[in-house]
């Protein structure tokens, strides 16, 4: 933690700013949405279920069901009205934004690697052996079809078996007989 007097200045590097329309975009946003909420009367409908049954209990009565009336969940989140409030800054902030900040992060692809293992797969799978295997067999058959290879043991071989009854299917629609 800094101190009182603990004063520098704010390096520029790397800092990254909005542009102006940006800013007005997302502003628009704020200025149109007209969020009602009273909080002296806020329900929780979580709780309201656990006192209709703790009530059932006590009173030694049947747990009636709740009309939809009586379950009205205020911590839902009501995107038909936020829509229909500010849907259109909503579009002109998404336009707004800068191309590369739209786009999710795009997954490194998986380089192949020749399975030199000389293990028949299709056997290990048919005799339910896969878990007798070393794990680094295992994980280098999945690199060498291009899957992921982090996890525990069992889920690496449940990888290889999905990979492997995929592969199955995918030759029996063809007709073929052999993998």
């Amino acid at each position: 933690l800094g101190y009182e007097d603990d004063i520098r200045a704010i390096p520029e590097n790397g800092m990254h700013t909005a542009e102006k329309s940006l800013v007005h975009a997302a502003e628009n946003i704020i200025k149109n949405q007209m969020i009602q909420v009273d909080t002296l009367s806020f329900d929780n409908p979580s709780l309201k279920v656990f006192w209709n049954y703790i009530e059932s209990v006590a009173l030694g009565d049947r747990l009636r069901d709740l009309d939809d009336d009586d379950y009205v969940d205020d911590t839902q989140l009501n995107v038909e009205g936020i829509l229909a409030s500010c849907g259109v800054q909503i579009d002109a902030f998404r336009d707004a934004l800068p191309e590369d900040e739209i786009e999710g992060k795009k997954r490194k692809v998986a380089e192949l690697v020749e399975d030199t293992s000389g293990i028949d797969w299709y056997e290990e799978f048919e005799n339910d052996t896969l878990g007798e295997l070393r794990l680094d067999d295992l994980k280098m058959y999945l690199r060498s079809v291009g899957e992921r290879v982090s996890g525990r043991k069992m889920d690496v071989i449940d990888r290889i078996k999905d990979h492997i009854r995929a592969k199955i299917r995918e030759v029996e629609e063809k007709g073929g007989i052999s993998l």
